[in-house]
């Protein structure tokens, strides 16, 4: 970045756009005193003002305990990627009264719980103390961001940085939380720093909107945040052989809790479809409607509680009994979180060696990495990288190259776009069609996007509180 002078007002939303890479997010990390990487040179002013004593505080020049102070009352975070700022092994309600009382360090345990349980309110959580006993991976994307949005609020901040904050979630509850967060910041007196590629959230929340460029920021104006025109998907597929199958299939899991009985949780019903060879199939749903457990039941992750899956006309669950290894390399998945399905310790070079030793020893060489690399547009200078230091589109790009390195049959793309800006998106989009025709594969692509549904695929199917129906 280079001399980046900008201003943000008590109860104002101010945007940042840009696309991926350009330093939007290593901007909101720096004014959040997040910003951690060894040797770098921060200079410059970062000047805040509380609101409950309206003192200005630099933060640059700060001590580690005034900087401490800073991030504990002043500002909060709402991170792209909620499953990455959770602690696995803790359920929710626990993490949400740590924020409570690490902001409030004089409330009882009472008072603490009535505060979380407005807030879980507020946010439109229908069974707040169901919210409260689950372990994050319990929760759908959706209901993962809006936990991490009720534990930002929770300290009362005067300034709230969204990064990518609704990037997981379909457009319904995208409206939702939009209303919510007009709503509260009336109510709670903060002013919000959004970075997004959005251009219904940056129009609809933000009066004044930036553009990042080359770690360069400039005004923008509303009237030239319009998207990209992109014309629609002419191509079709020709009948072929079914590849994939559910058959009647449901699926239910036992949740139980110190504090409630023993209830089954119904996430699909009597779901039939098929996917036939070299197609881009689309499914399409609003979050927590069951899209992912179908990937799951795919990639034998999940087992089906009744009905069948099968793959190439064998039952999954018996093939990945009997072959596992040459099952998981016949069906990869990418996420749409690529940095946490990553290695953050491997460098690329390494993430793409260590699966090529597994699954194609005799093909593993310097030269074919290389390839491999340059297949999804990545110089080969990125072998000595390690993912952390790649942009969201690069990081993306990488699990693309992952996954082909095993030579799969079928990849599953579970919201694999949904976190890059437009331009990338469309991008990583027509590099997938073009590794598709190349390598012949078949495509079961996730989304709660109509647009790049219509784009991307051939044909898709909706999915609704478990229950699929084609369209």
């Amino acid at each position: 970045m280079s001399n980046v002078s900008f201003d943000v007002f008590r109860n104002e939303t101010v945007a940042i756009v840009g696309k991926s890479g350009s330093g939007k997010t290593m901007l909101s990390r720096i004014i959040a005193d997040l910003f951690r990487i060894k040797d770098a040179v921060i200079s410059g002013e970062v000047i805040a003002a509380a609101k409950s004593t309206n003192n200005q505080f630099e933060l640059l020049t700060a001590s580690s305990k005034e900087k401490q102070e800073y991030r504990r009352t002043f500002v909060s975070y709402i991170f792209q990627n909620p499953s990455g700022a959770f602690n696995p092994s803790q359920r929710c309600g626990k993490q949400l009264d740590e924020a409570v009382r690490l902001a409030s360090k004089n409330k009882s345990k009472l008072g603490r719980t009535q505060v979380i349980q407005n807030m879980l309110s507020k946010l439109e959580f229908e069974d707040v103390d169901q919210i409260q006993q689950s372990y994050p991976h319990e929760l759908s994307g959706g209901q993962l961001q809006r936990v991490m949005i009720a534990m930002a609020l929770l300290k009362d901040p005067d300034l709230l940085i969204l990064d990518e904050p609704l990037s997981s979630l379909d457009s319904n509850t995208s409206q939702v939380i939009i209303s919510l967060l007009k709503k509260l910041q009336l109510e709670m007196s903060f002013s919000m720093i959004l970075i997004s590629h959005n251009v219904e959230l940056v129009q609809l929340l933000a009066s004044r909107i930036y553009q990042m460029r080359q770690g360069k920021l400039a005004p923008l104006s509303k009237e030239s945040m319009q998207s990209k025109h992109l014309a629609e998907r002419t191509s079709s597929i020709v009948d072929s052989k079914v590849i994939a199958t559910f058959d009647h299939v449901s699926h239910m899991y036992q949740k139980q809790s110190l504090f409630s009985k023993k209830r089954s949780v119904t996430t699909l019903h009597q779901v039939n479809f098929e996917i036939k060879e070299k197609e881009r199939l689309g499914l399409m749903g609003v979050s927590g409607s069951g899209k992912s457990t179908i990937a799951k039941l795919l990639t034998g992750f999940e087992k089906a509680t009744s009905g069948e899956v099968k793959f190439k006309g064998r039952l999954i669950r018996d093939w990945l009994l009997k072959e596992p290894k040459t099952f998981r390399q016949a069906i990869q998945l990418i996420f749409q979180h690529p940095l946490t399905s990553l290695n953050p310790r491997q460098k690329v070079g390494d993430c793409l060696k260590e699966v090529m030793t597994v699954h194609r020893p005799m093909a593993n060489s310097q030269s074919t990495i290389e390839q491999l690399l340059a297949s999804v547009l990545l110089p080969s200078n990125y072998l000595d990288r390690y993912p952390s230091q790649l942009s969201g589109g690069e990081q993306q790009r990488l699990a693309i190259a992952r996954a082909l390195a095993v030579q799969p049959e079928l990849l599953i793309c579970d919201e694999c776009v949904s976190s890059l800006d437009t331009q990338t998106k469309y991008e990583i989009l027509d590099l997938l069609i073009q590794l598709q025709e190349k390598h012949q594969l078949t495509i079961l692509f996730i989304s709660h996007d109509k647009a790049v549904i219509d784009y991307f695929c051939h044909r898709h199917f909706m999915i609704f509180e478990g229950q699929v129906s084609s369209h």
